[in-house]
């Protein structure tokens, strides 16, 4: 799931993303302003007299992605100032942008390949702010085999890394990579050291 206000309307919308027998599918929950400032007098009754409202109009908005969407991610990805659309699937190697139209709409997807396998994705914004959002990826490639000398058999070495991606200037691309020492299993954003910009965070699982 990942939430941003994609349609522009200064209220949150929920995207949630459902695996499928031909790839996947988002659905779209748009925010519900009633539920906030009542913007009828039906509306109002009901919150006056201590009802609830939903927080989300009651149609979703449906489409298919070319993959399982188990990553989901919203930002900035096309320098369009709108929210545009990431998703990826775990132990796939690529991920999809999708950019939105800022009303709720996206365009057909543009594959990116990845030298490994996805085992982790998180958004936001690093470095100096320029109003564009990274995408941090944990992936994890297998190694040409390499014989052992005690058995007939080989013996593959995996490798994972953190790749940062990045809009710069006509596609989302790979701005820098970091070497870790174990398969990244989740990905976290935040000013961990009181920095003045956020930095990533990983969790890391031995392989």
């Amino acid at each position: 799931m990942a939430s941003g206000d994609v349609d522009s309307d200064g209220i949150e919308d929920l995207l949630v993303g459902y695996g499928s027998a031909g790839g996947g599918t988002i659905s779209i929950h748009r925010g519900n302003l009633d539920a906030i400032a009542p913007q009828s007098e039906a509306s109002f009754n009901v919150i006056a007299a201590g009802g609830r409202l939903s927080p989300f109009i009651e149609e979703a908005q449906v489409f298919e992605v070319p993959t399982k969407p188990d990553f989901v991610a919203l930002g900035n990805f096309s320098d369009q100032g709108t929210q545009d659309l990431v998703v990826a699937s775990r132990g796939a190697n690529s991920f999809y942008v999708l950019e939105g139209d800022g009303k709720g709409n996206f365009s057909n997807p543009k594959v990116t390949h990845l030298p490994g396998a996805v085992t982790a994705l998180a958004a936001g914004n690093l470095g100096r702010e320029d109003g564009l959002t990274s995408l941090v990826i944990g992936v994890t490639s297998t190694n040409s085999s390499r014989p052992v000398l005690r058995s007939l058999m080989t013996e593959r070495s995996q490798r994972s890394s953190v790749l940062v991606y990045k809009y710069t200037g006509q596609a989302v691309t790979n701005v820098s990579t970091h070497q870790v020492n174990a398969a990244v299993s989740s990905i976290t954003l935040g000013d961990v050291y009181g920095a003045l910009f956020p930095v990533a965070a990983n969790l890391a699982a031995p392989v």
